[in-house]
């Protein structure tokens, strides 16, 4: 791995994203407002923050568009569409989950049953309307509902997370599959047919991602009675040492990829960008670890202690370094 690839990948990825983002502003942006007029309700700011600043560019631009490169094509017009759908999707899915605003049959009835149901709410009627539209546009629909219903049955089991008594076993599990899952969804919406190979590399880097999403939001987590593998560790270190094994195993399964190597690397810098987010929080919470004497005493720490702003400079530096130590491989974990 050369550096200078690093770099060309980097500045494609911040044109892909910033591309995007002006995509946002003429398509998304007037959907938003017409689909407000349309049901006679607003998105809330929590909502809108997500879908301008994580979903609606999260989505489309990099996990679409590195699969899409990966298998050698360019996302079309109509799959960056269904891409950025999802920006609306994901957080309000979510939410019938994570507020209890739906029962359980309720949640299944509009995911698997879409033409039935009766929506009542703006926020249901708004999932309603973009799920039926992604249904009629997505090249695969009948695969489409049935990785929909595996992401309804692991968002379903991961409630199961308010329970301080799961093993590390079952937390590990409900949290790959939910990583897992969610991306798989994401990539139905392209006309791609996954291998089995590909598979299995992605339930290994989607499971990464998520573990690392929730060490950056551990704070959130805590206080909402939500238990993950980083809140309820009672050996951080062992933790810290898995995530590194899982980065290590993630580029291995990935280069024996039956795909160009070109190709696989770029693909490769794309997700360690994510991967090296991850490792940056990892780091500040392993130093809050050796100062308190349990997972218990993180309850009793601020907001803004236990937050990693990626946006620092120093952090943006720092993910660049990780990126290019994992990408390039054959590191060991004391030199990072």
């Amino acid at each position: 791995m050369h550096l200078f690839q690093l770099v060309r990948v980097s500045r494609q990825l911040q044109k892909e994203v910033q591309s995007q983002q002006q995509f946002n502003k003429q398509w998304l942006l007037p959907l938003l407002k017409s689909l407000e007029i349309k049901h006679n309700g607003k998105f809330s700011s929590a909502t809108l923050k997500k879908i301008y600043n994580y979903y609606g560019i999260y989505v489309p631009a990099v996990i679409c568009n590195s699969y899409c490169k990966l298998n050698g094509k360019e996302m079309t017009d109509q799959e960056q569409q269904c891409a950025t759908m999802f920006g609306i999707l994901s957080p309000l899915y979510d939410d019938f989950f994570d507020e209890g605003t739906l029962s359980k049959d309720e949640i299944e009835a509009i995911t698997l049953d879409p033409y039935s149901y009766h929506a009542d709410t703006f926020e249901e009627k708004v999932f309603k309307e973009i799920h039926l539209w992604l249904l009629q546009n997505v090249p695969y629909p009948e695969r489409y509902i049935e990785t929909f219903q595996q992401v309804f049955l692991s968002q379903f089991e991961s409630l199961r997370q308010m329970d301080q008594q799961l093993s590390e076993e079952e937390l590990l599990k409900i949290t790959y599959d939910k990583g897992y899952y969610a991306f798989l969804l994401y990539q139905d919406i392209l006309d791609i047919k996954h291998t089995e190979a590909y598979k299995k590399v992605l339930y290994t880097f989607s499971g990464l991602l998520q573990l690392g999403n929730d060490v950056f939001d551990v704070h959130k987590d805590l206080h909402s009675g939500i238990y993950t593998l980083p809140n309820l560790s009672q050996n951080f270190p062992a933790f810290k040492k898995y995530y590194f094994e899982e980065a290590e195993r993630f580029r291995e399964q990935l280069m024996n990829l039956d795909f160009p190597t070109e190709r696989k690397k770029d693909f490769l810098i794309i997700i360690n960008y994510v991967v090296a987010s991850g490792w940056i929080a990892i780091l500040k919470l392993e130093k809050i670890y050796q100062k308190i004497l349990s997972p218990e005493d993180l309850m009793k720490l601020e907001r803004k202690q236990l937050i990693c702003d990626m946006e620092k400079p120093i952090n943006v530096v720092k993910r660049f370094y990780y990126c290019y130590q994992f990408s390039r491989g054959n590191v060991s974990i004391k030199s990072l």
